[in-house]
């Protein structure tokens, strides 16, 4: 039995997602020096560089502002990488 190839995403493909995740996260005000931004810029980076990655997802916590970051980033072509804010009053 012959498996199929996965279809991937194109890298520019994730780069353009990427871009946009990026404006989403300057458009919610968070400064690009917390610690929690400056994680979420790495992954995406890495991420973006590295096709053989599949799906990467997490929470990060953005304390001092009580929300958490919730990504979702895949190279699945029908599934669109994602950004949310969550309310999280712990944080």
């Amino acid at each position: 039995m012959v498996k199929k190839e996965k279809k991937i995403k194109s890298c520019e493909q994730c780069a353009k997602e990427i871009e946009t995740l990026m404006n989403q996260v300057l458009e919610f005000g968070f400064p690009l020096d917390h610690p929690s931004i400056q994680e979420f810029i790495k992954i995406t980076k890495e991420f973006e560089k590295n096709p053989e990655t599949g799906a990467c997802s997490g929470v990060l916590k953005l304390s001092g502002f009580q929300r958490n970051l919730v990504y979702i980033l895949s190279k699945q072509p029908h599934i669109i990488s994602r950004i949310t804010l969550e309310y999280n009053k712990n944080v």
